[in-house]
Order: structure tokens, then sequence, then C-alpha cells
């Protein structure tokens, strides 16, 4: 091949370069977390349905920690999501963000003593098997988003598949989570700050589990 043929063949190749769109994990996971809200909210709606005192909680406020403790997981997994879904990262690069819900945690349990005293069985397990439920509940319903998530890990070619699909059953379970919490009618942060979270790794496990299978590319 002559200098001048090897001048055009990268010619022709720089004409026909695009720029990759790395934005489109972000706009599919942001429709995500709208339609896994919504399948989780009418499934909740259709069986267990929703709590009975949902309007007068949110009149009160009692139920506002549980949501911002909620939409700020929501928000930080679908960071760490996003990330571990790109080539280049591993589930170790992300670990430091975890600190952020775990620091919110720890303030809202400390706030709960400081002004309702020593923890209660009520405040810690809830009434008539209420951590069970939630535990069992919320990784069943991050199904749905799951399954969208795993897929998204199919075309994106994330480097750490295990990480990865640790990080999507995790950013399932928020979503879940956050549709769930309208049944849940357990508000205290030690209860939403101990059961939750081990709901979210529940998730987080199955996902990691099924990501090298599923998600392989």
């Amino acid at each position: 091949m002559t200098n001048l043929d090897t001048d055009q063949l990268i010619d022709s190749l720089a004409a026909q370069y695009r720029p990759v769109d790395t934005a489109w994990i972000e706009r599919v996971s942001g429709l995500l977390i709208l339609a896994g809200f919504l399948v989780s909210a009418s499934l909740i709606w259709l069986t267990i349905g929703f709590r009975t005192d949902l309007v007068i909680a949110l009149e009160t406020g009692r139920i506002l920690t549980k949501y911002v403790f909620m939409l700020a997981s929501v928000g930080l997994a679908g960071r760490i999501f996003v990330h571990m879904a790109r080539p280049g990262y591993r589930i170790q690069s992300q670990a430091r963000i975890y600190g952020v819900p775990l620091g919110f945690i720890l303030v809202a349990i400390l706030i709960q003593f400081q002004f309702a005293g020593e923890p209660t069985r009520a405040m810690v397990l809830g009434e008539t098997g209420n951590w069970l439920a939630c535990m069992a509940i919320v990784p069943v319903l991050s199904v749905v988003p799951m399954a969208g998530l795993l897929a998204i890990l199919r075309r994106s070619a994330p480097t750490d598949l295990t990480g990865a699909g640790f990080a999507a059953g995790m950013f399932a379970a928020t979503i879940a989570a956050l549709a769930y919490a309208a049944h849940c009618p357990c508000d205290t942060p030690v209860f939403v700050g101990l059961w939750y979270p081990i709901a979210f790794l529940i998730s987080a496990g199955i996902g990691a589990a099924l990501a090298p299978r599923l998600a392989r590319w």
C-alpha cells in the first residue's frame, strides 16, 4: 500500500468518525426509574394496597424522613450503576459513595435515640412482621427494574460484570422500595435504616449472581 493509499484510508476513517454517545445509559436509567416505580406501585396497589394512613402521614410529615432516605438511595444507587455499566470501572472504586447513606442512617438513628430514648421492639422490628415483609417484598418488586438494568449491561459492556450486577440489583431495590414505602407503616429511622438496606443487599446479591450469566456481552 502506497503512502497515498494510506492517507486516503486515514481520511476515509476520519470522515466516518462519530462521537460515542455515552449519555444513553443515564437516559435509559432515568426512564427505568419512572417505569420501575410505576410498575412496583401498581403491583402494591393491586395486591397488598397502600397504608391506610398514608395521607395523614404525608400531612404530618412523619413519613418525610423515610422518603428522603429513599430518594437519596435511588440517586446514589443510580450514580453507582451508571459508572459500573461503563467499561473501566470496578465496584471497589465506588465503595466510598456508600459512606453517604450510611452516614445519613447513623445521624437519623442518633436523632431517634435523642428524642425517643432507647429503641423499643416496635421501633426496630415494626409491628406484625413488618421487618420480614420489607426484606421479602422489596427484592420481589425489584425484579422488573432489574431486568431492564441487566438489559442495559448487555449493551454497555462493563468491565466488572459481577460488580455491575451488584449495582444493578441495588439500584432496582431502591426503586422498588420507593414504591413499597407507601405500604410500609413503619417510619422510624431505626427501622428504615436497618431493614431497607438489608433488603437492598439481598437484591444486590441476586443481581451480582445473575449478571455474569444474563448480561454477558
